[in-house]
């Protein structure tokens, strides 16, 4: 019998790159309890990405939000290429959402964020 010794998975999971916001997960929580909305729906529903802390590669006790940069199609990141006006647009379009959350970010920068996520 064969035993296989390499790396073996079914999960699947895809690549992402995001221009956006790591905002701190309670603070999110404690808004969306505040404004009686399920901010999350309203980030998604609005065109955003939101990337959950913990189940992606996002910093400790922070979720994403941002704007896709680049996706992945089934099997490879699509190729492509963002000047940094529009790069700077997208950016502007998630501070300008977060704010109209009521999310504070005047001390967050914006960032590229770069991970794996399960799907």
């Amino acid at each position: 019998m064969k035993v296989r010794q390499g790396f073996v998975s079914n999960s699947s999971s895809s690549s992402f790159v995001v221009v956006g916001y790591a905002i701190k997960t309670e603070e999110l929580e404690k808004i969306s309890e505040d404004k009686d909305i399920d901010i999350y729906d309203e980030i998604y529903d609005s065109g955003f990405r939101y990337l959950c802390s913990g189940d992606n590669d996002t910093p400790e006790g922070c979720d994403i939000i941002g704007k896709d940069i680049a996706s992945m199609d089934e099997y490879f990141m699509k190729k492509g290429e963002i000047s940094l006006e529009d790069l700077s647009k997208k950016a502007t379009k998630v501070k300008d959402k977060l704010k109209e959350l009521g999310i504070d970010i005047k001390d967050i920068k914006a960032k590229i964020y770069t991970g794996t996520r399960a799907c």
